[in-house]
């Protein structure tokens, strides 16, 4: 198989970073027809406003949304973006500063791309991985190349792919995720 350097820019509120990883080439395996499902379920401009609370008290916020459709690698994508913030007060106690993206591909709703990067008092984390669905594959931040199931979902995307199918009341329905 051959391997081409594979560049993606993405954006965090604290600044721009270049994340770099080693992928393999898809055109050396083949084309795979991909799925496509029908979503009627949620779409661009979706708005979920939390209020997190500890015990009484209101410690901060939480919002996910999906604020646009981005192209990523030919890939027409949702991008999901879901923050957590701690309020004035409990910042002082505990920060809280928690940004995650996913960007899920409009047509099949499976991850294409996932970000998360955690600020929680004095712990930070930086995360992303690439999902090749077409060859089953996930690639991190830390050069690690994962075989994952097909069509795979991240934590965000699952709740939106649940959404899109028929649920019924007292039977299980299961997610691969990664």
């Amino acid at each position: 198989l051959s391997q081409n350097k594979v560049e993606n820019h993405t954006t965090t509120s604290e600044s721009t970073q270049t994340l770099e990883s080693t992928a393999l080439d898809s055109t050396v395996l083949g084309v795979k027809t991909l799925r496509k499902i029908p979503n009627l379920a949620f779409g661009v401009g979706e708005k979920l406003e939390y209020s997190v609370n500890y015990g009484f008290i209101n410690a901060g916020n939480a919002v996910m949304e999906i604020d646009a459709k981005i192209d990523i690698r030919g890939h027409t994508c949702y991008r999901i973006i879901s923050t957590a913030k701690s309020n004035g007060f409990f910042s002082k106690i505990y920060g809280v500063n928690d940004r995650v993206m996913s960007f899920i591909d409009t047509e099949g709703i499976y991850s294409i791309w996932f970000e998360k990067h955690l600020r929680e008092g004095k712990f930070k984390s930086d995360k992303w991985v690439k999902f090749l669905q077409d060859q089953n594959l996930a690639v991190t931040n830390k050069n690690d190349t994962i075989r994952v199931p097909e069509y795979v979902q991240d934590v965000l995307s699952a709740m939106y792919y649940i959404r899109t199918q028929p649920l019924e009341v007292g039977k299980s329905f299961f997610v691969d995720n990664h």
